[in-house]
């Protein structure tokens, strides 16, 4: 019976192999998705590509850290690989940080192996690593099978190049066969990258659905693109660990006692197209051609200038907002304390600031929520500067939310989120460090902290390049 019964299924079987579609070409273009741990959000991943003469450009930009108590692991990986039409590797160029090891390989291919240099810890070391055959680069792994011709339990077996740890791997890659993902028809295939099973869901044109090692231990899920960009953006101005090392934007010197800063023309490089950086009274923007921007900083500009806003903007920025909720009982409460009978506009802001820097424990892990902030004691950046503008607009001071980068001592300009309120004229302030008015290492790139703020910033993360040109 049962072999009656196989019998009768395989020339479906066949018909259903037969339908699947072999690959003319690569899905060209951006795709984005969310890495997961043990069912939490760890991570991110970009990858880009890109039609060449003479084949493809892949790139992937990806940040992530897992930690359990048996495994823990934080990197940040910037690759890019020239493939022929058919994936085999031309060239790369792998910029790595991985648990704090920092490392930049890149190379070319013969009809021998790989020559690859690898620059680390100051160091140059050049090798060759031998090969029989073509080698793919692991951006390739998934479309092979598809480019190929997949049939359903065929195996194929591959030369990877491992940037990691600069050999040459062999991979065997399985077609499990067809199935529907979340109304996706989609190809199951499992390769042996790991010791435990890598499975993927790729659909009929190329596209990653979804990737899960061991049984959804960790996953990376295609998401769309406005989740992932404002997850990265949030991340970055919270400063959480793992993506510092893709977000930082590096000087060529190092400023020392940013705090006093007082005035900074800062040149920016590789901006975003059509971006408008905010201007206003302590900075202004001048576009320089070529993706360039000359900014001026200088908050010392003296208190006796004023700006005039209008009924309007004075009312948005009073505002109760889900983020701003200068409404809430437990604000409202904690103002009054605060703030008592005083009346002027600028020492009630220096309270609020005062106050905030003082008894909200900066973590990075913590939620961005004033009500949160203001319950528990501690917050993200982003909290401090919600709790800030929350219990300002709740004493009448209109107050908005500035995005955009701060220079710390050794370590760069890192993303950060500060407010402004106004008081005649729009002062910067930080509840975070307790600045009123800021430094001027503060760079605002975007106004606002709606989710469509933090999209555009994260235009500007991971990309952007910085060139001090005066500070005093």
């Amino acid at each position: 019976m049962l072999v009656t019964v196989l019998l009768t299924m395989l020339p479906s079987l066949q018909a259903f192999a037969a339908s699947l579609p072999q690959l003319e070409k690569l899905p060209v273009g951006e795709r984005w998705f969310g890495l997961f741990f043990n069912d939490e959000r760890a991570g991110f991943s970009c990858v880009k590509i890109r039609k060449e003469r003479s084949g493809y450009e892949l790139h992937s930009d990806s940040g992530v850290k897992m930690s359990s108590f048996a495994f823990s692991r934080k990197a940040t990986i910037r690759e890019t690989y020239n493939v022929n039409p058919d994936l085999t590797l031309r060239s790369f160029a792998v910029d790595q940080i991985i648990d704090g090891k920092e490392m930049v390989l890149k190379g070319e291919t013969s009809p021998a192996g790989v020559k690859t240099v690898e620059d680390s810890a100051g160091s140059r070391k050049e090798r060759f690593l031998k090969a029989k055959g073509v080698v793919y680069p692991p951006m390739a792994m998934n479309l092979i099978p598809l480019l190929k011709g997949a049939e359903p339990g065929r195996v194929y077996g591959v030369s990877m190049l491992d940037p990691e740890a600069i050999k040459i791997k062999k991979v065997k890659i399985t077609v499990i066969g067809p199935e529907t993902v979340g109304g996706t028809k989609t190809i199951h295939l499992r390769n042996d990258l790991y010791p435990v099973d890598n499975d993927i869901w790729i659909d009929y044109e190329g596209n990653t659905i979804r990737e899960s090692v061991r049984d959804g231990w960790i996953v990376t899920q295609f998401e769309g693109e406005k989740t992932v960009r404002k997850y990265i953006a949030m991340s970055a101005v919270a400063k959480k660990d793992f993506i510092i090392d893709y977000s930082r934007v590096r000087l060529g010197e190092t400023l020392s006692g940013p705090s006093k800063v007082k005035r900074m023309v800062l040149e920016l490089t590789d901006i975003p197209a059509d971006t408008l950086i905010p201007q206003g009274q302590f900075q202004k923007a001048e576009k320089n051609g070529g993706g360039k921007m000359i900014l001026t900083v200088d908050n010392s500009v003296p208190a006796s200038t004023n700006t005039i806003i209008n009924n309007k903007e004075r009312m948005n920025y009073l505002e109760a907002t889900d983020h701003i909720p200068s409404g809430n009982p437990a604000l409202l409460a904690k103002k009054t304390e605060i703030v008592g009978n005083e009346k002027d506009p600028e020492k009630i802001i220096k309270k609020l600031v005062t106050w905030v820097a003082a008894h909200i424990k900066d973590n990075a892990a913590a939620s961005g929520s004033a009500p949160d902030a203001i319950r528990k004691g501690e917050g993200d950046d982003l909290a401090h500067a919600r709790l800030y503008a929350s219990l300002a607009r709740a004493a009448g001071i209109p107050t908005r939310i500035a995005l955009g980068l701060v220079y710390i001592q050794d370590k760069g300009f890192l993303y950060h989120c500060w407010a402004e309120s106004y008081s005649g004229r729009w002062l910067p302030v930080d509840p975070t460090s307790g600045e009123a008015p800021v430094d001027s290492t503060h760079v605002k790139l975007v106004e606002g902290d709606r989710a469509e703020d933090f999209v555009a910033l994260s235009g500007f993360v991971g990309k952007i390049k910085a060139k001090m040109l005066e500070h005093k």
